[in-house]
């Protein structure tokens, strides 16, 4: 904790050294929530049950290796550090230190790290520029009448059935229609 700071929250086992009164005390004075997973049920830590099948599964791979012990657990975790994760789509290193850090890679293409961060701004800015289109129940519409033509249609909006999807009246059927092939219509 001295040097990353303290976390919110600690998810242990029931283990003495987590259950301790001096541990329940540190927790309480420094304002850290602790959660124990249910005795005997190691699945319970999900996030934890993770990270040892990922280790078990590299490391692992790396018993034939001629390093020595410390070299080829350094390399494991180094590796560890530095590939995105999916949930986050950010490495471990880059969500602690609020960076990326350097490898091999990044050395052998510096600027295709840069351009991938310019392209992913320029996306970024062209997403947040466009407005989400947003209909209302009783809203009179206008919707494409095939994915090819461009002729609309008149209907009313039924319901909203997700982010950009609808149920539309058409003619007196309903139709489920992406907010892509609608238009407001003008009131007059």
């Amino acid at each position: 904790f001295a040097r990353f700071g303290l976390p919110k929250i600690i998810v242990s086992d029931n283990g003495p050294q987590w259950t301790s009164a001096n541990f329940k005390d540190y927790c309480k004075n420094n304002n850290v929530r602790h959660v124990l997973t249910t005795p005997y049920h190691p699945r319970s830590n999900g996030l934890a049950e993770r990270a040892v099948r990922t280790f078990k599964q590299r490391f692992g791979s790396s018993r034939s290796s001629k390093q020595d012990l410390k070299t080829r657990l350094n390399q494991f975790l180094f590796s560890y550090r530095v590939t995105s994760h999916r949930t986050t789509a950010r490495t471990p290193a880059e969500l602690l230190l609020g960076r990326q850090l350097r490898t091999r890679l990044t050395l052998l293409k510096p600027d295709l790290v840069g351009r991938l961060d310019e392209e992913l701004l320029k996306q970024k800015y062209q997403h947040d520029r466009a407005p989400l289109k947003d209909f209302h129940e009783g809203e009179t519409v206008w919707v494409k009448r095939k994915e090819e033509e461009k002729t609309f249609s008149e209907a009313i909006v039924k319901r909203k059935t997700g982010p950009l999807s609808y149920v539309v009246l058409v003619d007196g059927v309903e139709r489920r229609v992406h907010a892509d092939h609608m238009r407001k219509a003008l009131s007059s």
